[in-house]
């Protein structure tokens, strides 16, 4: 593999992608006892194979997994965890939950590296981090069962002093974590009302437990809203395209920050609000050309109500 085929990947960058798209996972063998299996994952759809070979690149561990359909990065090596994976994210920090669940990650990580998964007490330990590590996953082998089979009870499992695994990187947001975030938890979306009317909108999601992340991108680009999406989701959105053009388009234009399909989404989303702010979305023809623009920027239009040509065909009497 050589490098030069591959993306530059900043450290921070893929400690952003991680946060979105990355897992680290502990599950258990049932086989002579229940045995930890340790991993650390990134999955993609397969368009974005040379995106997690650059990810593999950079960290020169791991095996590579493909699909039909998906591919996957996996570390499953306890000395790669443990020597290459752990100090990436010490230096290049995750945020809110998933720094939490990570935290707990390297807990266990530590406790196999000493072989203490292989008695009775250790492996309590070792449960009793990992079914703290993430609160909406869901598990072949049932809570219920490893409690019946250790004799253990729930309470067994609670970790009083968790919050003491937080810590708050409020400052130490960078673009190329912002950058990585957005490439995998982030979308450009273009709406328009049946006048015509163009609101254009950066979304980035995280789940409940980082909502946290969220407030705190609200804070670096002084504007946006947090919206409850009741479903353990929050959603941050910016339709000020004033902001836009000065805080958020300048960050996402730096070299290696987005990539293949949501490079291009970024571009067209980047040519529209340019129109926008110049007023130019007024005139028949500039709004064609928007409509045209956004149709293209995702799927080609498949996921809107009304295709390219209805849509045009509806609104262009009102002018």
């Amino acid at each position: 593999m050589e490098n030069k085929k591959l993306y530059n990947l900043h450290p921070d960058w893929i400690s952003g992608f991680t946060q979105a798209d990355g897992c680290f996972n502990i599950s258990f063998k049932n086989t002579k006892g229940f045995l930890p299996r340790a991993r650390f994952i990134i999955s993609q759809h397969i368009k974005d194979e040379k995106l997690i070979l650059s990810i593999k690149y950079y960290f020169n561990c791991g095996i590579i997994i493909k699909s039909r359909k998906q591919i996957q990065f996996i570390v499953n090596s306890i000395d790669d965890l443990f020597n290459i994976i752990l100090p990436h994210f010490n230096k290049y920090p995750l945020k809110s939950g998933k720094y939490i669940s990570y935290k707990l990650f390297e807990e266990i990580i530590i406790l196999m590296k000493n072989k203490e998964h292989l008695n009775n007490i250790g492996l309590k330990k070792i449960i009793k981090l990992a079914y703290n590590m993430n609160p909406l996953g869901i598990r072949k082998i049932s809570i219920e069962e490893l409690l019946s089979k250790l004799n253990l009870t729930k309470a067994d499992l609670y970790i009083d002093n968790i919050n003491n695994y937080y810590l708050y990187h409020i400052d130490n947001l960078s673009p190329w974590f912002i950058g990585g975030l957005i490439q995998g938890d982030g979308y450009f979306n273009i709406s328009f009302k049946n006048t015509g009317i163009c609101y254009i909108r950066l979304i980035i999601v995280q789940d409940i437990y980082s909502k946290d992340l969220l407030y705190e991108l609200l804070k670096y680009f002084s504007s946006g809203t947090i919206i409850d999406c009741k479903v353990n989701m929050y959603k941050y959105t910016n339709m000020n395209s004033n902001n836009i053009d000065n805080y958020i388009i300048p960050i996402l234009s730096l070299d290696n920050i987005l990539f293949l399909d949501k490079k291009k989404q970024f571009n067209i989303f980047k040519e529209i609000n340019n129109l926008i702010i110049n007023k130019k979305h007024l005139s028949k023809e500039e709004k064609l050309k928007i409509i045209k623009l956004a149709y293209n920027m995702n799927f080609l239009g498949k996921k809107r109500k009304l295709s390219k040509e209805e849509f045009i065909n509806k609104i262009f009497p009102k002018f």
